[in-house]
């Protein structure tokens, strides 16, 4: 299954507040250009049964971000894409990363289910909002129930409720070969909370080196899968860790 996502308009790499690529009306991200290409793309994939979904832009974010702004373009891109391939799951990021979806709460879309097409996603990491250390600062049990009630707030309500909607992970990781000790909590404490709420998931990342990244030729990629020879798992536990979470758990679960 394929996720067409529409990442970033400079051929770089993603991401940082004022990188020119974060919300809409930066100067390298024209609302009009952007409805363009998710015209091109959602016609591109019109009865292609392997393109599973379209997700509006990753980690939109930066100086500008606002409610209403956001609100109104991703209103917009929804209708979109769905009149014109209805087949294709539409999937909604929020604010600050990806992070955040509350402004939900007080304004929601204006677009009704789209046939049970519409999907929100979200990114979340060790070191997402402020400093990965927390994990190592704090008792574990205390810090985990913290981010994971954080999550809920900014973002997994959009699945309670008398209107509920599907919520994708669409992001999350760490260093594969297990030397920051935040990030190995923080992977215990979201991959116990995936489990528990049988949420989908996909992971950053799979590629274990790059061509070229950030002016370095051939850098390798630690949050990877494969090493950087893309010729082995980086990690000889990676399958134990995440042969649960690729279990359908659905129903044990009673909210």
């Amino acid at each position: 299954m394929v996720i067409a996502d529409n990442h970033i308009s400079q051929p770089r790499w993603c991401c940082s507040l004022d990188d020119g690529n974060g919300f809409f009306g930066n100067n390298n991200f024209d609302p009009q250009e952007w409805l363009q290409g998710l015209s091109l793309v959602a016609q591109r994939f019109r009865n292609k049964s392997t393109v599973v979904g379209m997700s509006l832009r990753n980690e939109i974010r930066g100086f500008m971000e606002n409610a209403n702004d956001w609100n109104k373009y991703i209103t917009q891109g929804v209708t979109t894409i769905h009149n014109i391939n209805s087949e294709v799951l539409v999937i909604v990021s929020g604010l600050n990363y990806d992070n955040d979806l509350r402004c939900l709460k007080e304004k929601p879309l204006n677009v009704g289910t789209l046939d049970n097409k519409l999907v929100f996603e979200v990114h979340l990491y060790s070191f997402s909002g402020d400093s990965e250390s927390k994990f190592v600062k704090q008792p574990l049990n205390d810090i985990c129930a913290n981010i994971m009630n954080g999550f809920i707030d900014h973002a997994g309500f959009v699945m309670q409720g008398s209107n509920p909607f599907p919520l994708f992970v669409s992001e999350f990781g760490y260093d594969q070969r297990e030397v920051n000790d935040a990030e190995n909590r923080f992977m215990s404490c979201f991959t116990a909370h995936l489990a528990l709420r049988d949420l989908d998931w996909a992971l950053w990342a799979w590629q274990g080196s790059y061509y070229f990244r950030e002016g370095q030729a051939e850098p390798g990629e630690s949050f990877g899968v494969l090493d950087s020879n893309w010729t082995q798992v980086k990690n000889p536990n990676f399958a134990k860790k995440f042969q649960l979470l690729q279990t359908m758990l659905q129903g044990n679960y009673i909210n």
